[in-house]
C-alpha cells in the first residue's frame, strides 16, 4: 500500500467526525488499493447484499486499519455479510465487472468527481467529503424543493 500525504489531517478529521458518534477509527499508515473492493462490491450488490457488504469493508478498513486491496481481508468482509468469499473471488477475477467499473469512473469523471466519498444527488448536484449528516439532508431537501 503505498504512503499518502494528508494523512494525518485526514485522520484527524474522521476521528472528529466520529467521536459525534461513538466510532473510534484506526486509519491505517498506508492507503489501499480499493479496486478489488469496488469489484468484490458490485458482486455483493449482484447478490442483494451491498447493503451489508459495504459497511463490513468500511469496517475492516477505518476501524480495524486492514488493507481492502487484499483478497483475505474481502473474504472477511464477505463472510461479515453473509456472502460466499471464494465465490466473489472468482466472479471478480473472471472480468464480470470490469465494464461496470470502468462506467462507473466515466460517469464520476463526468461528474468532475475528485474526493471520497462524493454524492451525486439528481444528476446535478455534487457533495464532496465526509460531511455531516445535517449537511446532506439539507441539500437533499432543497434538491426535493426545487424539483416540486
Amino acid at each position: 500500500m503505498p504512503s499518502f500525504p494528508g494523512r494525518h489531517e485526514m485522520a484527524d478529521h474522521l476521528q472528529a467526525q466520529g467521536a459525534q458518534y461513538g466510532i473510534q477509527f484506526h486509519f491505517p499508515d498506508r492507503l489501499s488499493n480499493s479496486h478489488r473492493a469496488l469489484l468484490a462490491s458490485e458482486f455483493a450488490r449482484d447478490q442483494g447484499r451491498f447493503g451489508q457488504f459495504h459497511p463490513a469493508v468500511f469496517y475492516r478498513y477505518f476501524t480495524c486499519g486492514e488493507d481492502i486491496g487484499s483478497w483475505d481481508v474481502l473474504r472477511l468482509a464477505a463472510e461479515q455479510a453473509e456472502l460466499d468469499g471464494d465465490r466473489m473471488v472468482r466472479a471478480v477475477e473472471s472480468g464480470r465487472y470490469d465494464a461496470r467499473l470502468d462506467e462507473a469512473h466515466q460517469l464520476g469523471s463526468a461528474f468532475g468527481v475528485d474526493g471520497t466519498p462524493t454524492f451525486i444527488i439528481n444528476r446535478r448536484y455534487k457533495i464532496v467529503g465526509a460531511q455531516p449528516y445535517e449537511l446532506i439532508f439539507k441539500a437533499l431537501r432543497q434538491v426535493l424543493e426545487s424539483s416540486s
